[in-house]
């Protein structure tokens, strides 16, 4: 449990949690925050050349077992596909191992601001939050309160909730850093992207129900239709390590580190996954929200596990 001396993101994270809770209501035994998901196993294979790049091991040659979560940010767990355009993927390398790796990556590239406090502000300040989906009249009211989140925004309101799972893109939104064997220190933003080649890209709009995407991702995994490449995106002395609300040029060096393959998938349960959970060789760069978000996450779980 906490220390009855919580510093002030201690108190932020709770604050946060409890007004998750104000706005979208309670839902025992669930996340707070991307409620909806589904569980499953996967196989990471890192590329010939993935190495080079980082002395973790989940990045030598062979091949690791995977526990992943595909999700929507709605915080109601029996939410329609209707609210599902912003959607998760986590991952966790070597989850019975000594050292593990938590990818949790969303299909929004950046995030509305790169201050905890202005977070928490940002929360009190939506007017409706429904089902996991702000309302176009919230969404202009954040823009001109919080300008900070102009990219994060834009980039929401572009996001299409049919896209299926197995077919969108997902970006780690913060930086981290990679360190080879020479010791060199290496800033990337990772990304998932999909490498199977799948009959459809998107449910039909008559199609969308409660758990139509679920349903769909289903089918592809049976039909071993469900994998991303590991990408980093590598930065340069110019580009922000600590501020999550910018976008990187689309011009900068990407490499591929591995390839996830998707084998099965399971109900979902109480596994949490924390993207400051690194092996050596991978380190978390200074940003404030993705420390923030360990908080977040960890009072999240105190919560519902005392559920």
């Amino acid at each position: 449990m906490y220390s009855l001396h919580r510093n002030t993101d201690d108190v932020l994270a709770i604050k946060t949690v409890n007004t998750m809770e104000a706005i979208s209501g309670k839902h025992p035994k669930a996340k707070r925050a991307h409620a909806k998901g589904i569980r499953g196993k996967a196989t990471f294979t890192p590329s010939p050349d993935a190495s080079k790049w980082s002395r973790s091991t989940f990045f030598k040659p062979g091949s690791y077992e995977a526990e992943i979560r595909f999700s929507t940010s709605s915080p109601n767990p029996q939410a329609s596909d209707l609210f599902a355009g912003i959607k998760g993927l986590a991952v966790k390398l070597g989850q019975d191992q000594k050292e593990s790796h938590t990818l949790v990556c969303a299909n929004a590239p950046v995030f509305v601001t790169s201050s905890a406090e202005t977070f928490s502000k940002m929360m009190d300040s939506v007017e409706k939050l429904k089902e996991g989906k702000f309302t176009l009249s919230g969404i202009g009211k954040l823009a001109k309160e919080f300008p900070e989140a102009k990219n994060a925004l834009q980039a929401v309101k572009g996001l299409k909730p049919s896209t299926l799972y197995e077919a969108t893109t997902y970006y780690s939104i913060h930086v981290f850093y990679l360190l080879n064997e020479e010791g060199k220190r290496i800033p990337v933003k990772f990304e998932w992207n999909p490498t199977s080649e799948l009959v459809e890209t998107e449910a039909k709009e008559e199609e969308m129900g409660e758990d139509v995407l679920f349903q769909k991702l289903e089918q592809s995994v049976q039909h071993g239709k469900v994998s991303f490449e590991l990408v980093a995106v590598i930065g340069t002395e110019e580009d922000s390590t600590i501020d999550p609300t910018v976008l990187w040029p689309e011009t900068r060096e990407r490499v591929v580190l591995g390839s996830l393959k998707v084998t099965s998938l399971e109900e979902d349960d109480q596994l949490l996954f924390d993207p400051n959970d690194l092996p050596s060789g991978v380190e978390a760069s200074k940003d404030e929200i993705l420390e923030f978000r360990t908080k977040v996450y960890r009072h999240s779980m105190e919560k519902r596990t005392a559920e």
